[in-house]
């Protein structure tokens, strides 16, 4: 007598389309920036927070499918979820003809950084001191990945990411609209401390890629290469923390123009 098979159970979880958003801090402001883009919010089935239920009690009000699932589907999504993933239907996006007109304004350029966390720390910084957008070479890997998104911490529904096949030819397109380019490099000839260097109110700023740097045919563009003073010239800070370092330095001087 032939045994009758049993069905399989499930353990994945079909994803909804759109991009994935972990963690509190980075949910909370996707509910607080784009409520009605929220195609669907997975929980942890077994949440005992405060603040995911402060973020269910948004997704109810804003008829957003809720969805409880195994603390391991929202692992594969992003190690360090916190119990709950957003599924988002929207991402900023940048407007040439806003570029153009923008003053004083301040922008990113990221030549082929690779780690996703240091983007992600480069939008929560960017987020917070103004940064109007950031622009990326193309990559095959997605850097905009739910870990950057989670350590954003919001910073990703604010600052636009905008992905470019030639940085070369954007970075001269931006000069025939008034930006200055500066590149930070630790081989740079002004520092940045120096009262000496002008930090234009039309600045983009370069960084390298976090092992090699600036290539060398956009250092070539850059109208200034800007280092950082450093108590060890055998060291270097992180991508993340010199992109801090030089945007606030802007900032400030900025302020007292």
């Amino acid at each position: 007598m032939a045994r009758s098979k049993g069905k399989k159970v499930q353990t994945k979880s079909a994803r909804p389309h759109g991009r994935a958003v972990p963690g509190v801090h980075s949910v909370k402001e996707v509910f607080e920036v784009r409520p009605h883009k929220v195609v669907e919010l997975w929980v942890k089935d077994s949440f005992e927070n405060k603040d995911i239920n402060t973020i269910v009690e948004k997704a109810n009000y804003s008829n957003v499918k809720l969805k409880k699932v195994k603390s391991q589907a929202l692992g594969e999504i992003c190690e360090t979820h916190q119990g709950v993933v957003a599924f988002v239907d929207e991402t900023p996006e940048l407007i040439w003809e806003d570029i153009k007109k923008d003053e004083p304004a301040i922008y990113l350029c990221l030549d082929e950084i690779q780690d996703p966390h240091n983007l992600g720390a480069i939008l929560r910084t960017s987020w917070l001191l103004g940064i109007k957008g950031i622009f990326v070479a193309n990559q095959k890997s997605n850097l905009l990945s739910p870990s950057a998104c989670k350590v954003a911490c919001g910073g990703a529904e604010h600052v636009p990411v905008d992905f470019h096949s030639s940085l070369p030819n954007l970075l001269k397109e931006l000069q025939k609209h008034n930006f200055w380019v500066y590149g930070l490099d630790m081989g740079g000839k002004h520092d940045l401390w120096s009262e000496q260097l002008q930090l234009p109110e039309k600045i983009v700023w370069v960084v390298g890629n976090e092992a090699k740097g600036i290539r060398k045919p956009i250092k070539n563009i850059c109208d200034e290469i800007v280092h950082i003073e450093q108590a060890n010239e055998g060291a270097s800070f992180n991508a993340s923390v010199a992109t801090a370092i030089a945007l606030s330095e802007t900032v400030r001087r900025h302020k007292l123009l």
